[in-house]
């Protein structure tokens, strides 16, 4: 089974832009697959939390949209997010992040990346 690793700013992306992961992940994965969540990226949700706000808001629907999912949350040993999705993810995984610099750096390696088109859908490059 493929894995798909969501980034934070991906994940915060789809709550404010109302886009329903699962349904879109489920539309371009023609493949079986896991979500999977690293536990960093949850830290940098719960820091959004902590900011209040909008910013508390947006991460408030995050965290919902994360728990109804099943995604699996993945232990890390800590260090940057961008590296380690880059570190983990292999050319049969996919990456889903709207980040440029994680972008080019995921297909230098020959990982597939999953973004947002439009403000509406999702879209496989590099793949």
């Amino acid at each position: 089974m493929r894995r798909v690793f969501l980034d934070t700013n991906f994940i915060l992306d789809t709550v404010i832009w109302k886009i329903d992961l699962f349904g879109e992940l489920r539309r371009v994965c023609d493949f079986a697959y896991e979500i999977v969540v690293l536990d960093r990226v949850h830290a940098e949700l719960e820091k959004y939390h902590a900011q209040g706000g909008k910013k508390k808001e947006v991460a408030n629907v995050a965290h919902l949209v994360l728990a109804s999912g099943g995604v699996k949350l993945l232990k890390t040993k800590g260090g940057p997010v961008d590296d380690l999705l880059v570190r983990l993810a292999t050319k049969e995984d996919a990456v889903a992040t709207q980040d440029q610099d994680l972008k080019r750096r995921l297909k230098a390696k020959g990982v597939p990346v999953v973004i947002i088109r439009e403000k509406g859908y999702l879209q496989f490059v590099g793949r």
